[in-house]
């Protein structure tokens, strides 16, 4: 498992660890989102956001609700889930992974 791989490389070389959430890092990220949200009209870029079906650490609803408002200002976006997934989508097991690269691959190769 990739999960299990990357534990391990933390373990030898420590330094290459990341670290948890902070405070100021959960507070920053909450004021970003609060900013996205409240300039949605102003987005230009087609996007599409991901959310893990078993996720634990993200609310997946947030994601919803996002996205709705964009559609309904008529910009071109998509919510998409990840079934049997958990919050790491590109460090999942190859289905997940895969299927995270692809539907990425697939939305924006309509923009060539």
């Amino acid at each position: 498992m990739r999960y299990d791989r990357m534990i391990d490389a933390f373990a030898k070389e420590p330094k290459a660890r990341l670290g948890g959430a902070t405070y100021t890092w959960v507070y920053k990220s909450c004021q970003q989102f609060d900013y996205l949200f409240s300039h949605i009209d102003q987005l230009k870029t087609p996007f599409i956001l991901f959310s893990a079906e078993n996720e634990e650490i993200v609310y997946p609803y947030a994601h919803q609700k996002f996205v709705t408002a964009a559609k309904n200002l008529g910009k071109d976006c998509m919510a998409y889930e990840v079934e049997n997934a958990q919050h790491e989508l590109l460090i999942e097991k190859d289905e997940q992974r895969i299927e995270t690269i692809n539907e990425t691959l697939n939305f924006y190769s309509r923009y060539d």
